[in-house]
């Protein structure tokens, strides 16, 4: 895998507003025009969503898939737990000793993407140099298509950074954050391929970016939160995560922030 640091520069935009015109100096007015998303957040309904798991239910072997598709995923019992301390009320918690825990969702249409945002927050307690899986859209031969790890399973090297990575042609494109996820701390991830580029933010704040084009490869199995369908590694994680959602479109900062905040309900 590759890793991408670019630096990420201000631009002046202009803007027309009606008759008005507004010159500004922003960091994300770029990324919104980029990303050809307008001045108002859509509603979660018809935005593009599609799948949302905020783990509500706090007992049980399932969970509801928010985004109205009706994809239910299930918890791998005995593995993956309930907790009420998620970020906003419960949430899901992993043992973070044992392999192939998950929650998962099947395969469904919605979930074939060629451009995309996925999301969730994230608290780990451990700090290993084992990989950790936060979540994963897989094949159906036991390999993942598109994800983000704690540590990729290529270059097990204990940084305990946050990798970003899709595979196109059968080759994998990642990028790296710049630093550790903290401990015992909820954190906001994303990631968001637009086509052209493969993004990591950071509790809304864009940290890395590299440039990659093509098509992703097909995608026919699960998703899955917490694990990959990687065979090769004995990925799982430590911790707590809460509020997973993909879209199937491409976002910047400004929506990001907004969204990270609003419970999946």
């Amino acid at each position: 895998m590759w890793h991408g640091f670019p630096v990420i520069n201000k631009k002046h935009s202009l803007i027309l507003l009606g008759l008005s015109v507004c010159l500004a100096l922003t960091s994300d007015i770029s990324q919104a025009f980029s990303f050809n998303i307008g001045a108002t957040l859509q509603g979660e309904s018809g935005s593009g969503q599609v799948a949302a798991y905020g783990f509500s239910e706090g007992a049980g072997t399932t969970t509801a898939d928010k985004s109205g598709h009706g994809n239910t995923a299930s918890l791998d019992t005995g593995a993956v737990g309930w907790t009420a301390s998620g970020h906003t009320g419960n949430g899901v918690i992993f043992s973070g000793s044992t392999a192939g825990s998950s929650v998962t969702a099947p395969h469904s249409s919605y979930h074939s993407v060629s451009q995309f945002t996925m999301m969730a927050w994230i608290y780990p307690t451990i700090d290993t140099n084992q990989e950790q899986v936060v979540f994963a859209k897989n094949d159906t031969v036991m390999e993942a298509c598109y994800g983000m790890w704690i540590n990729d399973y290529i270059d097990l090297s204990s940084t305990g950074k946050p990798v970003a990575s899709i595979r196109i042609g059968g080759v994998w494109h990642s990028i790296e954050g710049t630093s550790k996820i903290s401990l015992n701390v909820w954190t906001h991830v994303a990631m968001v391929y637009d086509g052209a580029k493969l993004y990591f933010f950071r509790n809304g704040v864009l940290e890395a970016s590299g440039n990659v084009t093509g098509t992703l490869d097909t995608c026919l199995g699960t998703l899955t939160i917490g694990w990959d369908a990687w065979g090769a590694y004995d990925a799982f994680n430590a911790g707590r995560i809460d509020d997973f959602r993909l879209y199937n479109r491409p976002m910047g900062a400004t929506q990001i922030n907004t969204i990270k905040n609003i419970p999946v309900h």
